[in-house]
């Protein structure tokens, strides 16, 4: 593993052009899952501190920022969020900054993926992010961004960031959501997947009488 110039983690690629955990034999086929494995399995945390330059805090649970860099962070994030997207009539709201060639808003992490993150994330992820920290009834509340997998957009519009129609879902499930094929065999796919993923029951049932 190496590093680029800014610190970000220079993940080594497979002949199939897998991204490969140089700390074991784990491949994936995208960077937010080798991302999401290192963080889990092999990242060091012996160092407790805020990773803030010039803050001697301890890290707040899992995050790698103490408490008030974290709550700064995330209210300038916030503010981004508020003022960067239109209400269309299906009550998406259309991110009006830049996408990726394929459509997804995009942005700056604001500090709030980790240390050695990209530098531009998912606009969508990180609303939902923003969003589950407010409610601490949430099951992701104190997840850090890092740690998120895959999000799904249920209304279908890629540059929508409306936390309301954004879903965290593992990378396995997400593609099974897009590359459905098999009309049959995706209802029997999705009913399964239903009783491993029980709070996303209304989405995934909403995909079957798509089919």
């Amino acid at each position: 593993m190496s590093e680029f110039e800014d610190g970000r983690i220079r993940w080594p690629r497979t002949d199939s052009g897998r991204y490969q955990c140089t700390h074991c034999d784990k491949t994936y086929a995208r960077h937010t899952g080798i991302w999401k494995h290192f963080q889990i399995h092999h990242q060091d945390d012996s160092d407790n501190t805020c990773r803030k330059s010039d803050c001697s805090e301890a890290r707040f649970d899992q995050f790698h920022l103490c408490d008030n860099h974290l709550i700064e962070h995330e209210n300038k994030a916030r503010e981004f969020i508020k003022r960067t997207y239109e209400i269309n009539e299906s009550g998406c709201w259309i991110f009006k900054g830049s996408t990726t060639k394929s459509g997804y808003a995009q942005c700056h992490s604001y500090n709030l993926h980790s240390k050695h993150s990209e530098v531009v994330i998912g606009a969508y992820k990180l609303s939902l992010y923003l969003t589950n920290r407010l409610d601490e009834s949430h099951e992701m509340n104190q997840t850090p961004l890092a740690i998120y997998g895959d999000v799904h957009h249920i209304c279908r519009t890629r540059n929508c960031i409306n936390p309301d129609h954004l879903v965290e879902i593992s990378e396995n499930l997400h593609d099974v959501m897009h590359n459905l094929g098999n009309r049959r065999i995706a209802k029997l796919v999705l009913g399964e997947l239903i009783e491993h993923y029980p709070h996303l029951e209304k989405e995934i049932t909403s995909l079957r009488k798509e089919l």
